[in-house]
């Protein structure tokens, strides 16, 4: 360390460095380098110091030392809590090095993490410092009320409390009891949609007036960490769901061929053992061939349901266009199916994904909605398919609690497609589905080979 000037001459090139001095402190260095084009001399240093006293200038008028200082912390706080949200595979540690972070950074006496539930309560888990003990990994409060969490939980948007004794619901009165005086909180978002809240507080004065503006930084790692795992759980939780259709699936056909097609086979092996009996006696055997015959068709049909359920012989056959109108036709139920007579055909997966679209959404209305009328519409455009299956029913489906759209949304997913699902209750239900496919020209040409 040194208070005046320091040249470094060599190799053909010179360096000159002059140091930055803040409110009569070391703050930083001004540096300049040239080559042999350039000589050096006390000039250069005259010009370089009193460059470094503008740029020192500027550091105090536009900021203090320490929130430059501040500044380059959080910079490196920052920087390593995104590393650790990159590196972990360890959520909670995160979380507790966030909380932790933000804590000493903003010199609060406590720091929390939480999440907003279905049922209008906040649970609490990461935490830091002595508020922070107050509401323990895993406390579940009502969210109501005028406290920070309460605030977020109602508007969605950055909250503070500057008079916590004065706001009102069960985490304001425990945290008042604590010793709270003030507090900041910014929300947590996950795919768009409100999910949690960071906060801060503090036993002292009100917290400084850029308190979210900096919490909202490390809020937003937070967001991205959280979006990962529930993205990754999600896939899990599909990949589960899937493998259980598939078992359903088997398990379904097994019992329908067990107590459908075999007890009709057995039927028909009795009719033709009492036809042989007869021929052997002379009698006339007209009777129980009839009987046998009756008993096969019956087989026949019978294999051809369950057919349909895995994948109708019509789709590979026909494709889509024909294939939906069949199933339109054998609903039992009205249905208004908008579909041109020359739809191209799709890859095999997508067709049967999108039959299964409308068999679902016609299931749906037959069983749930309470609808008269089912209006099935099916487009191709430059992306892909488009389905929208709307009823006039009385809405309110939620795939929360039906396996079938569950599953619905599992299925395309797995082919690369999509579904929305609108169904206000009292308004009917909209079902809006997007499959991956080849353009309109492709298509074409693949339906007319």
């Amino acid at each position: 360390m040194t208070d005046g000037p320091v040249w470094k001459i060599g190799g053909g090139r010179w360096h000159l460095g002059v140091p930055l001095r803040a409110r009569g402190k070391l703050w930083g260095s001004v540096i300049a380098s040239g080559d042999g084009t350039v000589q050096p001399s006390a000039f250069t240093e005259d010009r370089l110091a009193a460059f470094g006293g503008v740029i020192a200038a500027a550091v105090v008028n536009g900021r203090t030392v320490e929130e430059v200082d501040r500044l380059v912390l959080e910079q490196d706080s920052l920087r390593y809590v995104a590393e650790k949200v990159a590196a972990s595979t360890d959520p909670d540690e995160v979380f507790d090095i966030v909380v932790r972070e933000v804590g000493i950074l903003s010199g609060v006496q406590g720091a929390k993490l939480l999440r907003y539930e279905t049922d209008g309560t906040a649970t609490f888990f990461a935490g830091w410092g002595p508020l922070s003990g107050t509401l323990p990994t895993g406390t579940r409060l009502p969210a109501r009320g005028t406290s920070v969490t309460g605030r977020i939980w109602a508007t969605g948007v950055p909250s503070r409390v500057d008079d916590y004794p004065s706001a009102s619901g069960p985490v304001a009165k425990l945290l008042t009891s604590a010793g709270m005086k003030s507090a900041v909180g910014v929300p947590i978002r996950v795919n768009g949609q409100l999910w949690g809240a960071f906060a801060v507080g503090s036993s002292d004065a009100p917290l400084p007036p850029d308190t979210e503006q900096h919490l909202a930084k490390y809020a937003g790692l937070v967001s991205s960490l959280i979006g990962n795992l529930v993205a990754r759980q999600a896939l899990l939780d599909s990949r589960v769901r899937l493998v259980h259709a598939a078992d359903s699936t088997r398990q379904r056909i097994e019992r329908d061929l067990h107590d459908g097609v075999q007890q009709r086979l057995i039927a028909a092996k009795m009719a033709a053992s009492l036809a042989a009996d007869l021929v052997r006696t002379g009698e006339d055997p007209r009777e129980a061939l009839v009987a046998l015959d009756r008993r096969l068709s019956d087989a026949i049909e019978q294999l051809r349901d369950i057919s349909r359920g895995i994948h109708p012989s019509i789709l590979s056959e026909g494709g889509l266009e024909p294939a939906l109108r069949s199933l339109a036709r054998r609903a039992g139920f009205p249905v208004e199916l908008n579909i041109d007579s020359d739809f191209p055909r799709l890859e095999p997966f997508l067709e049967g994904a999108a039959y299964f679209v409308v068999s679902e959404a016609i299931t749906n209305a037959i069983k749930h909605s309470r609808a008269s009328l089912i209006t099935i519409r099916v487009r191709q455009d430059q992306v892909g398919v488009i389905i929208i299956a709307q009823d006039d029913g009385v809405g309110g489906a939620d795939c929360a609690h039906g396996s079938g759209l569950t599953g619905l949304i599992d299925r395309l997913e797995a082919v690369g497609g999509s579904l929305r699902i609108s169904s206000p209750i009292g308004d009917g239900t909209t079902l809006v589905a997007r499959l991956p496919g080849p353009s309109i020209h492709e298509g074409s040409r693949r339906g007319q080979e």
